[in-house]
């Protein structure tokens, strides 16, 4: 008779995840570790006050973050802007598992794994804009191995709005995925 089974184990260990980044997100509150977080916040701030776009970097800005992120700060407050930011990372990981693995057999060694990372794990219970791109960017993978192109294309645009450089890794995976045997 076994007292534990993989279900099991993989529950415990995501919920343990779960609540040890939603502590370090909402405990972390307002305090930033750097000064992409702020800017992302008063982007939408600015828009809601004066009814322009002001980018949240001097060239450039990725309007899909700054305006969902804001919007949750604004509402909810910065704990829960990073708790979103904190679960788009998780979700994220959860999609690329699921895309390339495609099982639930280890699904809590691989995060146990990820988010060992203190610096990953850390970085993303902040309010920024690279775990909404990372979570547009799996999901994007996975629709696309499963064959819907359509809707892959749909969130892998929303990836690109959401942080321009992951063009350097969509359109080879694009190029490949069209043009494989």
């Amino acid at each position: 008779m076994t007292y534990f089974n993989r279900q099991k184990i993989n529950y415990v260990v995501i919920g343990f995840i779960v609540l040890f980044g939603s502590l370090i997100a909402i405990e972390r509150g307002s305090n930033f570790s750097d000064s992409d977080a702020p800017s992302v916040i008063l982007t939408f701030l600015d828009f809601i006050d004066t009814g322009t776009y002001s980018a949240s970097r001097n060239a450039y800005g990725h309007p899909i973050p700054e305006f969902l992120i804001g919007f949750i700060a604004y509402i909810f407050g910065t704990p829960y802007s990073n708790l979103f930011c904190f679960n788009c990372f998780l979700l994220s990981n959860i999609f690329f598992y699921k895309t390339f693995i495609n099982k639930n057999d280890n699904l809590h060694l691989y995060l146990l794994v990820v988010c060992s990372n203190f610096y990953l794990l850390f970085e993303n219970t902040n309010s920024i804009d690279y775990p909404l791109a990372l979570l547009f960017f799996s999901c994007g993978l996975f629709l696309l191995k499963r064959n819907y192109t359509y809707y892959a294309a749909i969130i892998f645009s929303l990836c690109i709005g959401s942080r321009a450089n992951f063009c350097l890794f969509i359109y080879p995976i694009i190029i490949i995925y069209f043009y494989q045997d």
